[in-house]
């Protein structure tokens, strides 16, 4: 079983070569090959795996899959079992992971628009979070059952310049909205489908 740190060293998984979320795609590949979320990422992850061991003079392996299953070698594992599964927006250095991967939550997909607290969260989970919502096809993203989202709050804050909803970042607290009424995804639908 390889460690992450091993594959984090032999495959450059490093925030800064995190061009067009490559390393996003290839580390929630690593995190979800067991469970099904996998296929919204293996096709990126694959043609990454295929560049960059091309890039590096590697013996190229014929499966992305021969690195499976890791042993993840970081302060916040994911969980062995779980039990519900959720995304991470506006996920900073993983505030809301922490707590929701110990009531045993699998996270399926996160998103943090800044490269320090991005740094951080890998260090952390040994995932990159994919870049700014903004610029993701919201399509993409993996049904959940439940949503996070630490959206920024400068906007509305006597720390920031109180501009609210005339400040860009003051939008987006609609984005987790825009996610659920598009994909369909969360507890809510889930609760709703089992009253009927």
């Amino acid at each position: 079983m390889a460690k992450y740190s091993t594959i984090k060293q032999k495959f450059a998984i490093d925030v800064e070569n995190n061009a067009n979320n490559d390393l996003a795609y290839f580390t929630h590949y690593l995190h979800n090959h067991t469970n099904g979320v996998s296929r919204h990422y293996k096709q990126e992850a694959a043609n990454y795996f295929c560049r960059i061991t091309g890039e590096l003079g590697l013996i190229r392996e014929p499966y992305i899959q021969e690195l499976l299953p890791i042993s993840f070698d970081i302060p916040f594992p994911p969980p062995k079992n779980s039990s519900f599964t959720f995304i991470d927006l506006f996920a900073g250095i993983g505030g809301f992971r922490i707590p929701l991967q110990e009531l045993g939550g699998k996270c399926v997909f996160s998103s943090e628009f800044n490269k320090h607290a991005q740094k951080t969260y890998e260090l952390n989970f040994g995932e990159i979070p994919f870049g700014d919502i903004t610029n993701i096809d919201l399509s993409t993203i993996p049904p959940h059952d439940v949503l996070t989202a630490g959206f920024p709050c400068q906007p509305f804050s006597i720390s920031g310049k109180m501009k609210g909803f005339e400040d860009t970042r003051g939008t987006l607290i609609y984005t987790p909205n825009k996610l659920e009424c598009e994909t369909g995804s969360g507890l809510g639908r889930k609760y709703l489908r089992r009253k009927r």
